[in-house]
């Protein structure tokens, strides 16, 4: 069921975006560890589109053509946006969740979105299918949280898009040894924890032993099997500079791309 408050709300949704790419080439920005890779790299984004996830905008604000932020409760650090306006693109849109949007500046270009799984049967090129719409969710894991990560509804936006090559960095999945995100931060480790938040711990892949959730661990097996199931077949092939846990994606080498 959609939500009535989502429906009121006069903004524009991600369908304004569809099929505005076909054919075209997309990066996704998350912020994962490899992402400190790609900074040195990023007057060298030949995409189309480049879709940015929550804090990417720390290094590539000036790049991101789509920003992605799809927490209901967003934290206080995108209060920056408030104080430090001339920082930020007043024209590049930004797709919020419709539940915490109230949270950001209204100079900001907002695009309204809600999430969900479409009933189980998702069209990873429509904004609406079976009555719903939204950006894909899935499945809850026995913490009650849906899997997939903002990069889950990524990959939905990039297929509503239109695209026929997607490359995802930062989708990492996993914590680096001292930090949980590229841009040096521990707030993963460092939470006090609560009743919707999932146990870190250890998992081996490749002959690497990497921290991470039980709800990234989780979330990796969803975003392989859309990869598999949703994308191939729809004509978009993924690419992933990205470390960790994800499998599915063709892997690249940054280096070596971009040199």
């Amino acid at each position: 069921m959609i939500s009535k408050a989502y429906l009121k709300m006069e903004l524009s949704s991600p369908i304004i975006f569809k099929n505005k790419f076909v054919g075209k080439r997309v990066l996704i920005i998350g912020t994962g560890m490899s992402t400190k890779k790609l900074v040195k790299y990023k007057h060298k984004l030949n995409f189309d589109a480049v879709i940015g996830l929550n804090f990417s905008t720390v290094d590539f604000e000036d790049q991101i053509t789509h920003h992605l932020i799809l927490e209901k409760n967003p934290i206080n650090s995108y209060a920056d946006m408030i104080k430090n306006p001339n920082k930020y693109s007043k024209v590049t849109p930004r797709i919020l969740n419709f539940k915490g949007l109230h949270r950001f500046p209204e100079y900001l270009n907002i695009v309204k979105t809600t999430r969900t799984n479409f009933d189980g049967k998702p069209n990873i090129r429509e904004y609406r299918a079976n009555g719903c719409e939204g950006l894909l969710a899935g499945p809850r894991n026995k913490q009650g949280l849906m899997v997939g990560t903002v990069a889950l509804q990524a990959i939905h936006f990039a297929g509503i898009l239109g695209c026929k090559e997607l490359y995802i960095a930062g989708a990492d999945l996993v914590f680096g040894k001292k930090f949980d995100h590229y841009y040096e931060d521990r707030s993963y480790r460092d939470s006090k924890g609560g009743k919707n938040k999932s146990p870190i711990i250890k998992l081996a892949r490749g002959g690497t032993t990497y921290d991470t959730t039980e709800y990234f661990r989780d979330s990796a097996v969803y975003l392989d099997k859309v990869v598999n199931t949703m994308c191939r077949p729809a004509g978009m092939e993924v690419y992933s500079f990205s470390e960790g846990l994800l499998t599915a994606p063709i892997k690249l080498d940054i280096d070596k791309f971009f040199a």
